[in-house]
C-alpha cells in the first residue's frame, strides 16, 4: 500500500497530488466562495459529483490512469486533457506546483470538475493540509463556486508509472481539498483560471477551452 500525502492543483488537483490507501463512503462537504459564473451551472448530481467520496475517488483513479509522460497532471500545454477521460464527466488538473497554461477542447453537454487545491493521505494529513488551504477559480472572469471536502475514504487505482500512485493497483486512503463541479459550459471558447495554495505550495493553471 503507497502511503503519502500530495497536493494537486486541480484541476489536476493536484493531481496531483497524491497518496494513498481505504474505502468507506463518507461525506463532508461545506464553505463556497463566490457566485458561478455566468453560462455555467453549478453541478449537483450530474455525473455523480455530489457525493465527495465519489468524485475525489474518480478524479484521482484519472489522475493515476496515464503513466508520467502522458499524465493530465504533467500536461505542460494540454496535449493530455482528453487522456483516459469517462463519458458522463470532463475532470481537468492541476500541477505539481508552478504555473501551467493549456488549451482543451471539451465535449459539449459534460458536467465538469476539477479541484483548486487537493490531497490526499491520513484524517490528520488533511486536516493539517486544508487549514490553510486557499484558491480560487475564474471562469470568462467570473469567478467560480469554490467547495470545500473535508477527509473521506476513497480508492485510487493507478497505471504502472502514474505520478500520484506510481505503481500499478488500487489503493485505499483519505481524500480532501477545494473543489469546483458545474454541470456544463456553454458552447464557444472559455478561459478558465485556478489559482490555490497551501502551506508552501502554489499554484495557477489557465485553460484555454472550447467547448463543442
Amino acid at each position: 500500500m503507497y502511503r503519502g500525502r500530495t497536493l494537486i492543483l486541480s484541476m489536476a488537483a493536484i493531481a496531483l497530488a497524491a497518496g494513498c490507501t481505504t474505502s468507506a463512503p463518507a461525506s463532508s462537504p461545506d464553505a463556497s466562495a463566490s457566485s458561478a459564473a455566468g453560462g455555467a451551472s453549478p453541478s449537483g448530481g450530474a455525473g455523480g459529483l455530489a457525493d465527495p467520496a465519489a468524485l475525489q475517488g474518480r478524479w484521482w483513479s484519472w489522475a493515476a490512469s496515464a503513466p508520467r509522460d502522458s499524465n493530465p497532471v504533467r500536461d505542460p500545454d494540454g496535449t493530455f486533457c482528453a487522456e483516459n477521460q469517462a463519458p458522463d464527466v470532463w475532470f481537468l488538473a492541476g500541477n505539481f506546483g508552478g504555473e501551467s497554461r493549456r488549451t482543451c477542447s471539451v465535449p459539449a453537454g459534460l458536467p465538469v470538475a476539477f479541484p483548486v487545491v487537493n490531497f490526499t493521505g491520513t484524517a490528520d494529513d488533511c486536516k493539517t493540509a486544508m487549514a490553510d488551504a486557499n484558491g480560487t477559480a475564474v471562469l470568462d472572469g467570473k469567478p467560480l463556486d469554490v467547495v470545500r471536502h473535508a477527509a473521506v475514504p476513497i480508492r485510487i487505482k493507478g497505471v504502472q508509472g502514474n505520478p500520484v500512485t506510481r505503481e500499478a493497483g488500487t489503493f485505499s486512503t483519505r481524500a480532501c481539498g477545494l473543489w469546483v463541479k458545474l454541470d456544463s459550459l456553454p458552447t464557444g471558447p472559455h478561459s478558465l483560471s485556478i489559482s490555490g495554495s497551501s502551506g508552501d505550495f502554489r499554484l495557477d493553471v489557465t485553460y484555454a477551452l472550447q467547448v463543442g
